[in-house]
C-alpha cells in the first residue's frame, strides 16, 4: 500500500540511473528518445514526476526508505521481446531507492519509441504483477500511463475511439470476433499468469486491459481504480470497491464502445498507426 509522504520528505526523488554497459556506444540509439545517456537520465526524472502527478502517487517511496531523496536506476538494453522491470524500489542505503528496468532494444528501430520506459517506471514505483489479483489490471493500469505520459503508439488517435473502430469494423468477421470475444473475457479476471505467449493475443489483451482500465478511471477515479488494483484480492473486490461485479462493468464497458460516437476515419488509423 502506498502511504502519504512525511513532513521532511522531498517532494519527488532525483533519479541517477546506471546502465549496465555502454549501450550508447555499441547500439546506434539517435533516433530514439534518449540518444545520449544524459538524455536517458533527463526522461527518466521527467517520466517519475509525471506518474506521481497523474497517479497521486506523492511519496510513493516512503514505506521502502522514508529518508530517500535518490532512485538509483538501474538500465539495461536488450535484445528482448519486450521490456520487463527486474528489480523493484527497494532501499539501498540511508539515503536511496534503487530498482532495474530490462528495456527492449526494438527502441533502435523506430524513432521516439522508448520501450514502454514509463510503464516499466510504474510498475518500479509500486504497481508489480506479484502484488495484484489481476495482471489485466496491472497491466492495464501501467498501459494508462504509458499512454498518457510516456509513448503513445497511436499518434492522435483517442485510444477508446480507435478501440471502438476497430471493435466495430471487426463484428461482421464471426471468426474474428470469436477471437476477441475470448481475449476480452480475460480482461479484468483474477489470474495467476500472462494468458498468452508474445503475438497478436497478448497485444489485444494489453490494448484492452488498458482500455478497461480507462474506463474505469474515467467512471470512478484514480483512487479508487488505484486502491483496487494494489487492495484488491480477488473478483468480489470489483462490488466491494467500485459497487458493481465485473460482469456489470464490463457489460457497461463494452455498451460505451459500441454506441459512443465515432469521428475517426480508416485514413486517420492508417496515418496515425503505420510506419
Amino acid at each position: 500500500m502506498l502511504t502519504a509522504c512525511s513532513k521532511n520528505a522531498p517532494e519527488t526523488l532525483k533519479v541517477e540511473i546506471y546502465p549496465q554497459a555502454d549501450y550508447w556506444a555499441v547500439m546506434d540509439l539517435s533516433n530514439t528518445c534518449f540518444p545520449t545517456e544524459e538524455a536517458c537520465e533527463e526522461l527518466a526524472n521527467q517520466y517519475v514526476k509525471e506518474i506521481e502527478t497523474l497517479l497521486h502517487m506523492e511519496g510513493w517511496w516512503q514505506e521502502v526508505n522514508p529518508d530517500a531523496t535518490v532512485l538509483e536506476l538501474s538500465i539495461q538494453i536488450g535484445a528482448t521481446p519486450q521490456s520487463v522491470t527486474f528489480s523493484t524500489a527497494q532501499k539501498t542505503s540511508e539515503n536511496s531507492v534503487s530498482g532495474g528496468i530490462l528495456l527492449s532494444s526494438s527502441i533502435a528501430k523506430k524513432a521516439s519509441k522508448d520501450a514502454a520506459f514509463a510503464h516499466e517506471l510504474t510498475h518500479l514505483m509500486g504497481f508489480m504483477n506479484e502484488n495484484s489479483f489481476s495482471l489485466s489490471l496491472t497491466e492495464g493500469l501501467c498501459d494508462y500511463v504509458q499512454a498518457e505520459v510516456g509513448d503513445y503508439p497511436y499518434g492522435e488517435l483517442d485510444i477508446q475511439e480507435f478501440i471502438a473502430y476497430m471493435l466495430r469494423a471487426d463484428f461482421e468477421n464471426a471468426e474474428v470476433r470469436a477471437l476477441e470475444e475470448a481475449v476480452i473475457e480475460k480482461v479484468g479476471a483474477p489470474d495467476s499468469g500472462y494468458p498468452y505467449g508474445q503475438g497478436g493475443e497478448l497485444s489485444f489483451w494489453y490494448t484492452m486491459s488498458q482500455s478497461f482500465v480507462r474506463y474505469l478511471i474515467e467512471e470512478y477515479g484514480i483512487d479508487a481504480v488505484k486502491k483496487l488494483v494494489l487492495e484488491g484480492e480477488d473478483e468480489g473486490s470489483y462490488e466491494e470497491m467500485l459497487g458493481k461485479p465485473l460482469s456489470q462493468l464490463k457489460k457497461e464497458w463494452m455498451e460505451q464502445l459500441f454506441t459512443m460516437e465515432i469521428s475517426i476515419t480508416e485514413e486517420d488509423i492508417l496515418r496515425n498507426t503505420s510506419g
